[in-house]
């Protein structure tokens, strides 16, 4: 291990210690210039150690800022960045050319916005705190509006930093910057907020692929959401707060409740309600997401045994489970069908709704193909996201297909009349199901008729709803939804 030359200073005044000692049992003289070196070593060990504290410092330079009070950080700006490797390429980069880029990365913040107000707080990321200008610190769209173009200039101007010699070498991304304030919602306490606030923003743009991104009500909303939500796992009594929300499944030619579809809803603290895609991501950091998933079916076999019980829906009524792939890894086909019998219902109307990235892994497929020899049914959720995997539409490991018409558009030249339908045609050659979801209008329904799918869901019909809401909305109607009188209308 490297020493500084503190450390040294420090053997050579205990060296000399020990020899004055020593000498001085032959001669005074001898004892006197040993003496003379400890010193001279010892004060040059405690000039060493006080030039390291110095250098300590510089690089730390906000241990003010953590004393700032509500109001001062109110007028305070925080912008965070980091140049994070594409994939996983850390053991190839040229370390010497990512070092020189980020040293002048520093050097140019340093130089914009001055010394007392640039931290480089590791290798990679970088924090700025600042003040606003006093003509920008009015509300909160014009601080919002002058942090976009802080941003934008400050990312182009780091982004510059790589030529186009340098991108093979470093195989790493133009730094990432994300832009906070203080808003309506998330009101910043300390600067230590604002940093987590600008951080996580910076993390936002990175997912989303962008230079920069400035925090506005939203993600300042989601940002809160994430802290309560955090709070909220870390009771002993988070369980109790989730319960299953539904939506119903509609028969295209007859209008009728033919089944419902659960999704895990979060009442947290008993007051809000949150829908998966607040809570997911922190489910997965912190290994909540299975239990989540159990949890959720078996409170929605106990609402169907009720609705059965209660003779409220036909003895084929389908129930629709959505099932994470970090779920499926670890609960069996068999312990499945034993919470199927436990509240009575059959195999072959439970369908298990999962994403196309489960049946491209061949693990999952064979386990998959373990639910199915046990009549469990599977719907492939395609075009869930911005594409889709096709070895999971060629695997044919699913009965039924869920098409989302919320992206159904007749004005783009007859596009996706063309597209939805031959998708319909393609199904139905292969005799499997289509369920249209995401119907949002009358149009997108109308559409999804036309390209004989045999059923719908959306919020046009309902959007998902408790459990009590969700019985009196299947009462009510039994004999099909007056959809036709809705159009005429």
């Amino acid at each position: 291990m490297k020493r500084d030359k503190g450390f040294w200073c420090f053997v050579f005044s205990v060296w000399f210690l020990f020899l004055s000692l020593f000498l001085g049992l032959h001669s005074p003289l001898l004892m006197f210039l040993s003496s003379l070196g400890c010193l001279a070593f010892s004060l040059l060990g405690v000039h060493r150690a006080r030039v390291s504290a110095a250098t300590f410092e510089t690089i730390h330079p906000f241990p003010s800022l953590a004393s700032l009070g509500e109001e001062q950080v109110g007028s305070m700006y925080c912008l965070f960045l980091e140049s994070q490797p594409q994939g996983l390429f850390h053991e190839v980069l040229d370390q010497d050319s990512m070092d020189a880029m980020l040293r002048t990365a520093n050097k140019k913040l340093v130089a914009y916005f001055g010394k007392q107000h640039v931290c480089r707080i590791s290798r990679n990321q970088f924090v700025v705190i600042k003040e606003f200008e006093t003509d920008k610190a009015g509300n909160y769209e014009e601080r919002n509006a002058y942090l976009e173009r802080i941003s934008n200039y400050i990312s182009l101007m780091l982004s510059s930093l790589i030529s186009p010699a340098n991108k093979e070498a470093l195989r790493v991304a133009p730094l990432f910057l994300g832009s906070a304030s203080s808003g309506i919602r998330y009101q910043a306490r300390c600067t230590d907020d604002l940093i987590e606030l600008a951080y996580f923003t910076m993390k936002l743009a990175q997912k989303e692929q962008r230079r920069f991104l400035v925090a506005d009500e939203t993600i300042r909303a989601r940002k809160l959401n994430t802290e309560e939500c955090m709070e909220g796992f870390l009771k002993k009594s988070w369980k109790n707060e989730f319960t299953p929300f539904f939506q119903p499944i509609i028969d295209s030619k007859t209008n009728k409740i033919i089944g419902m579809e659960s999704l895990a809803r979060w009442q947290l603290g008993g007051v809000r309600i949150l829908d998966a895609k607040v809570f997911k991501d922190l489910a997965y950091e912190m290994a909540r997401i299975e239990q989540i998933d159990i949890l959720i079916i078996e409170k929605t076999f106990e609402a169907a045994e009720k609705l059965h019980n209660d003779g409220i829906v036909p003895p084929d009524f389908r129930v629709v489970i959505n099932l994470d792939a970090s779920t499926l890894q670890v609960l069996s086909a068999q312990k499945f069908l034993s919470l199927i019998e436990r509240y009575g219902l059959n195999a072959k109307d439970v369908e298990l709704d999962v994403k196309d990235k489960v049946l491209s892994n061949h693990f999952l497929r064979w386990s998959m193909e373990e639910f199915k020899k046990r009549s469990v049914r599977v719907a492939l959720d395609l075009f869930d996201e911005k594409a889709f995997d096709l070895d999971a539409l060629f695997s044919n490991q699913y009965d039924t297909i869920k098409l989302d018409y919320s992206k159904y558009d007749n004005q783009q030249d007859g596009t996706s009349t063309r597209m939805y339908s031959s998708l319909s045609s393609m199904a139905s050659e292969y005799e499997v199901e289509i369920l249209a979801k995401g119907i949002e209008n009358q149009e997108q329904m109308l559409a999804a008729k036309k390209h004989k799918v045999k059923y719908l869901q959306g919020n046009y019909f309902t959007p998902a709803i408790p459990f009590f809401a969700f019985q009196i909305f299947v009462k009510k109607y039994q004999d099909g939804l007056y959809l036709e009188e809705y159009i005429l209308a």
